[in-house]
Formats: C-alpha cells, sequence, structure tokens
C-alpha cells in the first residue's frame, strides 16, 4: 500500500514533468525506493514516450547476459 501511495503522490506532484525529475523525487521519498522509482518509470514513461529518457541513461544500459539495449527499446515498443 506504501509503495503504491508513494507513486502516486510522486507523479501526482510532478504532473509528468519529465522523466529525471519523476525518477529523483521518487528516491527522495525514502523507502522502497527501487520499486516505487520503477513503477514511476513504467508511468512516465508510458505518458511521454520511450524518448524521454535521457541519453546519458541510456548509454549506461551494459550488456545484460544476452539482452542488450536494443533488446528494451524493441521489447518497449512492441509493449505500448
Amino acid at each position: 500500500k506504501a509503495t503504491l501511495g508513494a507513486v502516486i503522490y510522486t507523479v501526482y506532484q510532478n504532473r509528468f514533468a519529465g522523466f529525471t525529475l519523476n525518477i529523483l523525487n521518487a528516491l527522495r521519498l525514502g523507502g522502497d525506493t527501487d520499486s516505487v522509482a520503477s513503477l514511476v518509470g513504467a508511468l512516465v514513461g508510458f505518458k511521454l514516450g520511450s524518448g524521454i529518457l535521457p541519453s546519458e541513461w541510456q548509454n549506461i544500459i551494459h550488456d545484460r547476459g544476452n539482452y542488450k539495449q536494443n533488446y528494451f527499446t524493441e521489447l518497449s515498443r512492441r509493449l505500448i
């Protein structure tokens, strides 16, 4: 319950003002920051599109086993 409340609060307070702002404010709340920030990121990305992710953040997505950055980009396009 607290996690969902923090997600709603963060998105409502920031009004989808930008990806970075929403994520950083989610982290500043404390508590279950990894879950809150990931859910906020998902909502903001869904609302504003995948292009909202800062390029410097995209560039740090490294090889995750068999999954590379292009895999996640294509997966998100297919899901939306």
